[in-house]
């Protein structure tokens, strides 16, 4: 993999090649009026779920551990449905604030007094949006075998922004490039087709100190939408 070549601390030239998207299964999304001028409303739900298998992304499947976001203490943004130029809170001012337990990580999100906030207002009342999506940087995973499935399970990750989405699910553009590679290189490692694998779990530690720097170092305008 490319992310395994670069020396300790420094930051690829191409940030969005570690950059993953995925969506959350739809859930209800709650939406409150404001009750005073302040802005349009607050929205709250779910943001990912932990110990879900996600759709087939292309010949995996893919969980997330509890505890795998390492970052919650960094600046964390909502945008509409992943524009750059549309952020809806950020957890630095607190408008956005995300709470982890064991089955996953919820938000509440008090929405600005701007276009993109007024319109996110009116869209997820009506529930015309009713999904979210994550982005994310990949710091450790695991791939196992489980009958002729291929699972991947994100063990650390961290996460770089959460958005409102119109269509929660696995669309042909979701970026799943850093988990084919890591697939690629896990099967490379056993020597064989995974389908004659005799090892069930194989483990593939990404360049922690490199995909750190990334995260730290991306700008919000660098990140790829979908």
């Amino acid at each position: 993999m490319e992310s395994q070549t670069a020396e300790t601390g420094d930051v690829p030239k191409e940030n969005d090649r570690l950059i993953e998207y995925r969506v959350t299964p739809v859930e209800e999304m709650r939406f409150d009026d404001a009750s005073d001028d302040a802005g349009p409303g607050t929205i709250s739900g779910v943001a990912l779920r932990y110990g879900v298998k996600s759709a087939d992304l292309g010949g995996f499947r893919e969980v997330i551990a509890p505890g795998a976001i390492t970052n919650l203490g960094d600046d964390i943004a909502m945008l509409w449905s992943h524009e750059m130029s549309k952020v809806l809170g950020r957890t630095s001012n607190r408008m956005l604030e995300l709470t982890d337990d064991s089955t996953g990580l919820a938000f509440r999100n008090e929405l600005p007094d701007t276009q993109a906030g007024r319109d996110a207002a009116v869209s997820i009342k009506r529930k015309d949006i009713k999904g979210m999506s994550f982005a994310f940087m990949t710091v450790r995973d695991e791939w196992e075998t489980k009958g002729k499935e291929e699972l991947r399970t994100l063990l650390e990750i961290r996460l770089l922004e959460v958005s409102p989405v119109a269509f929660p699910a696995y669309p042909r553009g979701t970026k799943v490039g850093v988990a084919k590679r890591s697939l690629d290189h896990w099967r490379e490692s056993r020597g064989m087709p995974l389908s004659l694998a005799r090892a069930k779990h194989a483990r593939l530690n990404i360049h922690r100190p490199q995909v750190r720097a990334a995260a730290k170092n991306v700008e919000m305008g660098e990140i790829c939408r979908l």
